[in-house]
């Protein structure tokens, strides 16, 4: 067979090894007969062995990974209070948290206002209210302020209240020339009540005819120091009138320059029915 005939013999088994697969016929070469043998299936094995393996995406091989439970720490849980820190505190001052005494600088408190008062000696106290946040700090700054000492007033030195002693200022019977020209006493001793004064006398004391005059010596502190009677001889008026003057009547003290003295008053008494 010419090569032409060659050529159109491969053109038609080419045909056929499009239309039923490849490796499945074969041309046997010159000196066997120009027959078409059937190649054996194993070339189809061995493509399909030879086929390379393909990749699959990473995304499925992770997705079909089975989820492992891992164990996760338990968070601690937030603290329901607040914290208040004091500074500027002197060693010897005393903290004091709603009227309560405390020690130390920082307190954890409540949420809430809180009223904060320190104590210094030499110095005014330190009192602040402050509230105190849930999971907040508060500091406070003690401010101090020096008590400043207070000079105590001037004082003159006061007159003796003692006056000069005056002979006619011890007898007071001597009417004449008892306090002359104001040497005893500038203002006299003050009965209260003023007069005139009446003593209530019961049906069986007879009205006395005169007055009953007393002298009483009024100390410089206002007490009835003395009682002295005018008259010679007492009656029984002269002893109730007595009576009744020291129930009843009260004095302030003469002055002499100023200050109280001793000085003796005049008493006239009368009678009356109650």
């Amino acid at each position: 067979m010419d090569t032409a005939a060659w050529r159109a013999v491969a053109l038609v088994l080419a045909g056929f090894i499009v239309g039923f697969g490849v490796g499945h016929w074969v041309i046997e070469p010159a000196g066997t007969g120009g027959h078409v043998a059937e190649v054996a299936p194993q070339l189809e094995d061995s493509l399909v062995a030879e086929q390379p393996v393909r990749d699959e995406p990473e995304d499925s091989l992770v997705a079909e990974q089975p989820v492992r439970d891992e164990p996760t720490a338990t968070s601690p849980p937030l603290p329901e209070t607040g914290v208040l820190v004091l500074t500027n505190v002197s060693s010897r001052g005393r903290v004091f948290l709603d009227g309560v005494e405390v020690r130390g600088l920082t307190h954890e408190l409540s949420p809430g206002s809180v009223h904060v008062r320190v104590t210094r000696s030499g110095y005014e106290d330190f009192e602040a209210s402050v509230r105190v946040g849930r999971r907040d700090t508060a500091i406070v700054s003690v401010r101090w302020t020096r008590i400043q000492p207070v000079a105590p007033p001037r004082q003159d030195p006061a007159p003796d209240p003692t006056p000069l002693p005056v002979p006619q200022c011890t007898n007071p019977v001597q009417r004449d020339t008892y306090n002359l020209n104001n040497r005893c006493f500038d203002v006299g001793p003050q009965v209260i009540p003023e007069g005139p004064w009446i003593v209530p006398l019961d049906a069986e004391v007879e009205l006395p005819a005169q007055p009953s005059i007393l002298w009483v010596r009024v100390e410089s502190d206002g007490n009835a120091g003395a009682w002295r009677s005018a008259a010679r001889e007492r009656t029984q008026f002269d002893a109730v009138a007595l009576v009744w003057a020291r129930r009843y009547l009260t004095f302030q003290p003469a002055m002499k320059n100023g200050q109280p003295v001793t000085a003796w008053v005049r008493l006239a008494l009368q009678g009356g029915r109650r």
